[in-house]
């Protein structure tokens, strides 16, 4: 039989991949919201593609400097940073009452999406034992995906709930807050 990582290191990679759960999640959502949003608000393709768009550009920038304040503040600061502004991007969107303020939420998002595919897969495989690292450090692609589907099948659901695409959003806040109560007892990376 081969040997198992240790529980706590099960522990440590789960906290750590909600923010791969939360890249998938936010990134695969908008195909749900957007066919509702786009009847609502009465959005031409210009200003649907700027919706999806935003996050691809906070993402850009999120992931260009995460590197380095990660090297300079640690892996847990960054990841508790984008925890944060996971949250906050998720209530602007949610609480968005016009097409510029979705678009910012959007892009604030996108700022965590950024971090998090930067911060994620590094910070697991330097906390990794080495004869584990390959498989926990996977770990992180599953969460993706993972939240991919999540944000799918919530989008299915909520399609027909009134403001259900402000719900679709506000969701992906709650799993931003568990890892921030989880960050606490995650040590910081060794490197």
């Amino acid at each position: 039989m081969a040997a198992r990582p240790p529980r706590f290191v099960f522990f440590v990679v789960f906290c750590i991949t909600i923010g791969g759960l939360l890249f998938g999640y936010d990134t695969g959502v908008i195909s749900g919201a957007l066919v509702v949003i786009k009847d609502e608000w009465d959005l031409n393709s210009t200003q649907q593609e700027f919706i999806v768009g935003g996050t691809t550009l906070g993402a850009i920038v999120g992931g260009l400097f995460s590197g380095y304040f990660a090297d300079r503040w640690g892996r847990r600061t960054i990841t508790f940073l984008s925890s944060v502004v996971f949250i906050l991007g998720a209530l602007i969107m949610a609480f968005s009452k016009h097409y510029s303020v979705l678009i910012g939420g959007r892009v604030v998002v996108g700022l965590a999406v950024g971090a998090a595919s930067m911060v994620v897969p590094i910070y697991i495989g330097e906390l990794a034992p080495k004869e584990f690292r390959g498989r926990l450090v996977t770990l992180n692609v599953l969460a993706i995906t993972g939240g991919q589907l999540i944000a799918y099948l919530v989008s299915w659901g909520l399609a027909d709930v009134h403001d259900g695409w402000r719900w679709m959003f506000a969701i992906s806040a709650f799993p931003a807050a568990i890892q921030l109560c989880c960050l606490p007892w995650l040590p910081e990376s060794p490197r």
